[in-house]
């Protein structure tokens, strides 16, 4: 079997773990490894081509103790990499510019160019930057990749004369081509994807807008509780403080409030979170796979933009209904709540047979592998 390395964000982030898992099942005759914690080992159980390395494991502390002595590899990533047959980086915010010190990111990115046989990236969007030498200096580090397929158009847009450089639509909008129609057994549900924005700072602060989004968040929900509707909270990554945002919002409701009111975590298991999805009429979106996953299962979605992402994906979309951060201080959420209810779901079925191209690259690199293995 081909060995390929993963070098996704493994934080237990359910958006960026699905991104994951449909790339290990797309290629089932590829042997992948990626580098995460111990649950993983949990978390990836059933995708019986994908080796999880803990970096604490006792083979990986040794080899990372003798190798910073070595000159030219000094770590057991930089091996993995350097025996790998190539590497998929396959990630969404993978290059915003958080700080303007951002030497320390670009420097691993450029540490993938220099030991990757085959470099590939996948389902990322770029920006925002403040910095043009940021811009710059990626224009010419990705000219060494040997695929790269970003999200969004206007990502795409600003490398467009990179010849290796395309746009499809986000990789989980596939996962529709797996789904029948569940619009018409849809229950009376509406799951809010929350996030906590107090830890959401540097050059993109969005910690001032947490009393105008904890507010605006009550008053929808109920809304929604006054229609008769079963809320569910959903938290995607707790390690991002999902889950601390949950208990904020719930705190402002009484005992019979609570009772119409259900807190759901994603642990180690995607299924779950998903099939809520399947059966939840309406999605107050924040976190972007939220909104993605509600668009993929027929919802009708409000998206809350807490950053440029977002709004460059409904942009494609052509999805006009929205809101920004700063734009709740002065917004009725009871009218937002009506507007959704009224929305048909939005027919992607373009979107889905164009995510597809996210895989062009690494298909053109792996499409042999079942006759090749």
């Amino acid at each position: 079997m081909k060995r390929v390395y993963i070098h996704a964000y493994l934080q237990e982030n359910l958006g960026d773990d699905l991104f994951v898992e449909t790339l290990c099942r797309r290629y089932p005759m590829v042997r992948f490894y990626i580098i995460a914690d111990k649950s993983y080992k949990t978390r990836f159980r059933d995708l019986h081509n994908c080796k999880v390395r803990d970096p604490k494991e006792k083979k990986v502390l040794l080899a990372n103790k003798i190798l910073k002595h070595f000159k030219n590899v000094n770590s057991y990533l930089q091996v993995l990499i350097r025996r790998s047959e190539a590497v998929i980086h396959i990630g969404g915010s993978s290059f915003v510019q958080h700080h303007d010190d951002w030497s320390e990111f670009y420097n691993f990115d450029k540490m993938l160019v220099e030991n990757s046989k085959n470099l590939f990236l996948i389902g990322a969007n770029f920006g925002p930057y403040k910095d043009q030498r940021y811009l710059k200096a990626y224009h010419e580090l990705f000219k060494k990749y040997k695929g790269i397929c970003l999200r969004d158009e206007y990502s795409w847009n600003l490398f467009r004369d990179v010849p290796q450089v395309s746009y499809a639509p986000d990789v989980l909008f596939g996962l529709k081509s797996n789904i029948t129609s569940t619009v018409n057994n849809k229950e009376k549900i509406v799951i809010f994807s929350l996030i906590d924005l107090q830890n959401r700072q540097g050059n993109y602060d969005i910690s001032v807008y947490e009393a105008d989004y904890i507010r605006f968040q009550v008053d929808l929900v109920r809304y929604f509780i006054s229609e008769q509707y079963k809320i569910i909270l959903i938290s995607f990554c707790r390690n991002e403080g999902d889950e601390v945002m949950i208990q904020k919002i719930r705190e402002n409701f009484n005992e019979l409030e609570r009772q119409r009111i259900q807190n759901m975590s994603y642990q180690t298991d995607t299924e779950p979170i998903l099939h809520e999805f399947e059966k939840a009429e309406i999605v107050i979106g924040t976190r972007f796979h939220s909104i993605v996953l509600g668009f993929v299962y027929e919802c009708k979605v409000l998206p809350i933009i807490y950053n440029q992402k977002t709004e460059k994906m409904l942009d494609d979309l052509k999805y006009t209904l929205s809101i920004k951060l700063p734009e709740l201080n002065n917004t009725d959420a009871t009218e937002l709540g009506r507007k959704v209810t009224l929305r048909k779901p939005l027919d992607i079925s373009e979107q889905v047979k164009l995510s597809k191209r996210q895989f062009y690259y690494t298909d053109m690199q792996f499409a042999s592998a079942d006759e090749n293995d």
